[in-house]
């Protein structure tokens, strides 16, 4: 159950009326599940978000602090990439796609939606280099790169306070 407070009213009487009405309709739809919307916009959010996670690794090659991954140091890792057409200048974690395209938005119910990998191998893989590039840059934690970072999670509540204001007004 959603509970909100709301004190008397001052003098903006009816705006706060209808602020109110407002905010308990998204109440009411977030306690019913909204037909599905309030899941729908967590979705919809996260999904950007995870469009600009994903655009910011394996396209700029950075991780959610804004730090380069640094380059392949294995020789023999470089010629495989270069024998595929692939770029060695700065390491991008991407080889054949696979760890890019594993990562999913994931709705678990209409209140829980998370970003994750759909495999174990990916998961293993992912935790694999945040440990490496960690032990390059002299740190023992791993580095933040399967994260979202600053950046990419005000976009995502940007996006679902737009999406929430959408929902109050078909409330």
């Amino acid at each position: 159950m959603c509970n909100l407070y709301f004190g008397e009213q001052n003098s903006m009487g009816s705006n706060i009326t209808k602020v109110k009405k407002a905010l308990l309709a998204l109440a009411d739809y977030v306690d019913s599940g909204a037909n599905g919307l309030v899941g729908d916009a967590m979705v919809s959010a996260l999904n950007t978000a995870r469009g600009l996670m994903k655009r910011r690794i394996f396209n700029l090659g950075l991780d959610a602090e804004g730090n380069l991954l640094g380059k392949y140091h294995s020789r023999a890792y470089a010629r495989v990439r270069i024998s595929i057409g692939r770029q060695i200048a700065k390491k991008d974690l991407e080889l054949y796609g696979g760890l890019k395209s594993s990562i999913e938005t994931v709705k678990q119910d209409d209140k829980h939606v998370i970003i994750a990998f759909n495999n174990d191998l990916n998961t293993v893989k992912a935790r694999g280099q945040e440990e490496q590039i960690a032990k390059l840059r002299g740190g023992t934690d791993p580095a933040p790169i399967f994260l979202l970072s600053e950046e990419e999670f005000e976009h995502m509540k940007v996006e679902f306070r737009r999406l929430i204001k959408q929902i109050i007004t078909i409330a």
